[in-house]
């Protein structure tokens, strides 16, 4: 399994352990993703953990392998709902 953290940057990692994120499968972080970076990076990842990276519509199609958004924020309003719940794709918070 492919885990995707496309801007780490964005929270503060003094408090979060990624030790049990680790232990899924293979989890690649980068401190920060613009739009036109986000498919490259995360083209082959089953899971994208992500706070401000914008999860429209267009870039979840892109991307066949994705199975779960999982935003570490209180609020979805970057990730396309409709749409991800449409494909099958789950959209959680980071407990």
């Amino acid at each position: 399994m492919k885990i995707t953290f496309p801007d780490r940057a964005t929270i503060d990692m003094n408090d979060i352990n990624f030790s049990s994120v680790e232990s899924c499968g293979h989890f690649t972080s980068f401190p920060e993703t613009s739009y036109e970076e986000v498919f490259e990076r995360c083209k082959d990842s089953d899971i994208i953990i992500a706070n401000k990276v914008k999860m429209n519509q267009a870039l979840i199609e892109s991307l066949p392998k994705l199975k779960m958004i999982s935003v570490i924020a209180t609020g979805y309003n970057n990730v396309d709902l409709d749409y991800a719940g449409k494909k099958g794709i789950t959209v959680c918070n980071v407990p």
